[in-house]
This record gives C-alpha cells, structure tokens and sequence, in this order.
C-alpha cells in the first residue's frame, strides 16, 4: 500500500483509539469505498485519513490529491473540492440522516467531469 502523508490509513496499522462502531462505519462508508473514489476521479489520489489528537479526540481528512497537471488546473476552478489535508472532528464526518461527507461529496461531484468549470 502506498504511504506517505497523504495516504489512506488502515486503522489496524496506526495506533488509533476508536470504538467498534466508528471503526466499522469509518470502514463501510469511507476506506472501503476508495476504488470507487479513483474510478470517479481518476486524475487525483483519494486520500482517507483518521488520527487521534491531544484529548483523545478523533479527527479525520478526506481529500483528492491531484496527480496531474490537469487535475491541478481543476482544483483552481473548484477550490471548494477537497484537495488539501484538512482535519475535522470526527463527530462531522456523518450527518443526522446517516450520509456520510464522501456521500454529500460525490452527491455534489459525482464524477470528475463535475469539476470543469462551467462553459459561458
């Protein structure tokens, strides 16, 4: 597996206090779907990380590394597309209704097409 800062993390690799049922869903809904990830953006490397920070709080990032000159120019259009490491608290990760941020992401950017900018 790739790994470098910007690589996805396996949770049983790291040292990562986090419950059973966090676990499992950061799993479902975020880690297990990274193929799916690079088959919508195939110019970028999807990058799922959790880490824990002083008080045992759990953060996460979720963003698109790009891998091409391309993919660069795309983020200067869409700077609301996640491509930089950004850690939020993991409570964030899902809303009240179950989805998770990488649903409402790919809800909002289905595919890497969505990224151009509009034509006048």
């Amino acid at each position: 597996m790739h790994r470098s800062n910007n690589s996805m993390i396996l949770l049983t690799e790291q040292d990562i206090d986090i419950d059973d049922i966090t676990r499992k869903r950061w799993e479902r809904d975020i880690y297990n779907r990274f193929q799916e990830a690079r088959e919508r953006f195939p110019e970028f490397f999807p990058c799922f990380e959790i880490r824990n920070y002083p008080v045992n709080r759990l953060y996460y990032s979720i963003h698109f590394q790009p891998l091409t000159q391309y993919a660069e120019r795309l983020t200067r259009h869409r700077p609301d597309f996640p491509h930089t490491e950004t850690f939020k608290p993991i409570e964030m990760l899902w809303d009240e209704g179950g989805k998770s941020e990488l649903d409402r992401l790919f809800e909002r950017f289905p595919t890497q097409r969505s990224l151009k900018p509009a034509k006048a």
